[in-house]
């Protein structure tokens, strides 16, 4: 909602301002292709997936030593009554440790991921001032909200490629 607002926002000062569409010099960048195409978004991905396979595999492990004590538990005919209610509080609890952990992680992950897309999204909005300035573009939109238009005579440029382009090189 509020970037469609943006975008009318922006239509509309465009036909306020007695611009004719030959005056205008309007541009698009995609910032998801920019990052997923940049050297810096490729290293921050291939950096995040390693950090979730480090700790998707202790899990895993921890996972399975709970099943097998649960299998151990099932298994154990020998067992008292109190020596197994024991092991199946203990159980409970390790199980809810593990459950615990899992959130820990992901909750992590989703705060580097984030950490890491604000540094990049920051880098590319200076880029593409930068861009934008050097192609003396008036508007630049980003390109999700191009896709809410259904016509325009308006012919838009895609900047991307520069924007990938100049933002390797800065780095």
């Amino acid at each position: 909602m509020k970037k469609v607002f943006l975008l009318a926002l922006c239509l509309t000062m465009v036909l306020t301002a007695n611009l004719t569409a030959a005056d205008l010099n309007i541009a698009v960048v995609d910032f998801n292709l920019a990052i997923a195409q940049s050297k810096e978004g490729k290293r921050s991905k291939k950096f995040l997936e390693s950090q979730a396979k480090a700790a998707g595999e202790e899990l895993k492990k921890k996972e399975k030593k709970l099943y097998q004590l649960d299998k151990e538990l099932r298994e154990s005919m020998m067992l008292s009554p109190e020596a197994k209610q024991q092991k199946m509080k203990t159980l409970q609890r390790l199980g809810q440790e593990f459950q615990k952990e899992k959130q820990i992680a992901q909750k992590k992950f989703q705060q580097d991921q984030n950490k890491h897309m604000q540094k990049i999204l920051g880098d590319l909005r200076t880029i593409v001032e930068q861009v934008s300035k050097k192609g003396k573009y008036d508007i630049v939109l980003e390109r999700q909200l191009t896709q809410g238009i259904v016509y325009t005579s308006l012919k838009f440029a895609n900047i991307t490629p520069d924007v990938v382009k100049a933002y390797d090189k800065s780095q």
